[in-house]
């Protein structure tokens, strides 16, 4: 299984880059050993670790992630109404009102998750 590398695509007519991240093709066969071994536990303490620790930058980020048993990960949320939604066919993640901010940080949680599950292969 090989993921490609998270990519991030400057959007001229918003002026801010936005996350394009797919998933390792087949990764759901994975979630099961990742829960088992704490993968989620880990994501939930980074994600909360960038929450707390870049407030004093970006001010309250409010970061939430949204867990599926069968297909992990499908929500990353930051503030009001910006993240990334895990895509219908589970392929990649796609962006919903993100600036470039809260791009880099959801790409950063995105990323670490991908990590995540391909160290379980």
């Amino acid at each position: 299984m090989q993921a490609e590398y998270p990519e991030y695509l400057f959007i001229e007519q918003r002026g801010q880059i936005v996350p394009m991240i797919s998933l390792p093709e087949g990764y759901y066969k994975l979630i099961s050993k990742f829960y088992e071994r704490g993968g989620k536990e880990r994501i939930k303490n980074f994600a909360g670790a960038l929450n707390n620790s870049l407030e004093s930058i970006f001010g309250k980020l409010d970061i939430r992630l949204k867990w599926d048993e069968r297909r992990g990960l499908i929500n990353i949320s930051i503030g009001t109404s910006g993240g990334l939604d895990l895509s219908d066919n589970g392929h990649y993640f796609q962006e919903h009102n993100l600036g470039s901010q809260t791009s880099l940080i959801t790409g950063a949680i995105a990323t670490n998750y991908i990590h995540e599950l391909l160290s379980l292969e």
